[in-house]
């Protein structure tokens, strides 16, 4: 079986043909499909972040706010001592 070339169009097609309708419909549903998955995984995972990131800082401020409150304890009870037994 000799090679046999392909035969030519006549005309040579256009760089721009236009798609078939069904086609075209399927990429463009293909097309916002993909892009409201990946806008939903973003979305996801900053509210992930954004509420790691809150715990986070939540946590730090109720140290520093324990701290500040035992400091101010230390400051206080001296003068809590002092107080109570001018009173009995």
């Amino acid at each position: 079986m000799p090679f046999e070339a392909p035969q030519l169009a006549a005309t040579p097609p256009s760089q721009y043909d236009e798609l078939p309708p069904t086609l075209e419909r399927a990429l463009f549903r293909r097309f916002w499909t993909s892009l409201v998955i990946v806008s939903s995984v973003i979305f996801a995972v900053g509210s992930g972040l954004s509420a790691f990131a809150s715990q986070l800082i939540a946590s730090v401020i109720d140290e520093r706010v324990r701290v500040a409150n035992g400091r101010i304890d230390n400051l206080v009870r001296p003068y809590q001592i002092r107080y109570s037994e001018n009173e009995s």
